[in-house]
């Protein structure tokens, strides 16, 4: 009887970043392998610190992800409109086992629906992660 192996995403890696230089920031990093790794930086009058959880997410969880990378594609690099001072762009960053790195970003709370999808699924993921203690509080150990 053949073994069916289970499927394997078409990435290395994916990364949310969104970055907020005047208060809190969020990075979110999937690996095929499950492994979830999310930082916050916080930034506030009293100084910079940083959270990070480590966390898995499920087979199901990282394949549902890489089913709504494929638009990306679509999409330009950059947002095409010019912003406004004090908005903040979202970026992913895809790593794919091979070939270049994949940069896509918008203007955060511009609808773009290609880049909505595995935006919400990783901040889904993110937000069971953070529901438990941070695994690390304290200053900020690299720059993000």
């Amino acid at each position: 009887m053949k073994t069916v192996e289970p499927p394997v995403p078409a990435f290395a890696s994916i990364e949310y970043r969104a970055p907020n230089p005047l208060g809190r920031s969020r990075f979110v990093m999937l690996h095929a392998d499950g492994r979830l790794v999310v930082t916050d930086i916080i930034r506030s009058g009293t100084g910079v610190r940083e959270q990070r959880w480590l966390s898995r997410a499920e087979a199901a969880d990282v394949m549902a992800v890489a089913q709504t990378l494929a638009a990306l594609d679509a999409l330009p690099e950059r947002p095409t409109r010019s912003g406004i001072p004090g908005e903040t762009i979202v970026e992913l960053r895809l790593t794919p086992f091979r070939g270049a790195v994949r940069q896509r970003s918008k203007w955060l709370g511009d609808p773009v629906p290609a880049f909505d999808a595995p935006e919400a699924r990783l901040s889904a993921l993110a937000r069971r992660a953070v529901a438990s203690p941070p695994d690390y509080e304290g200053p900020p150990t690299q720059s993000p």
